[in-house]
């Protein structure tokens, strides 16, 4: 095979890229097939470019949040040192921690939680992996 290759290398190049032809001469057939893939990928471009947006989005919203958190955890230790000191019962970090963070957005727009988004995905992956009954029944 590598010797073939070498004989005819000029073949090899013609099949990788003959769906990139242009059209010239007798190869229109070429030029519709590269305008069919391009224009076959233009949703999932569109859908990757919104994935993007709101992935970007995430990040900035992820890092203001962590940047609120920080800061209301530095409050919370100045004020149980100043509490410690008078002797008063310190603050819990509690109500920090229990505080949101940012959620990415899924492919429909809708915000959904984690826990809610696994379940789905489980649920999806079962009833692709089990068969149904008319299914089991042919078998």
């Amino acid at each position: 095979m590598i010797a073939e290759l070498a004989i005819a290398p000029g073949k090899l190049a013609e099949k990788i890229s003959a769906h990139l032809e242009l059209g010239i001469g007798n190869k229109k057939v070429c030029c519709k097939s590269l305008e069919k893939c391009v224009r076959g990928m233009m949703p999932n471009i569109d859908e990757l470019n919104k994935s993007i947006s709101a992935y970007t989005k995430y990040v900035a919203e992820k890092q203001r949040h962590d940047a609120n958190v920080y800061n209301m955890t530095q409050k919370r230790e100045l004020e149980n040192e100043q509490r410690r000191q008078r002797g008063e019962p310190l603050m819990s970090f509690d109500d920090i921690k229990r505080l949101k963070g940012p959620q990415l957005q899924t492919k429909s727009g809708i915000e959904i939680d984690k826990e809610v988004e696994s379940f789905l995905l489980s649920a999806d992956t079962e009833s692709t992996a089990t068969p149904s009954r008319h299914q089991r029944a042919a078998i």
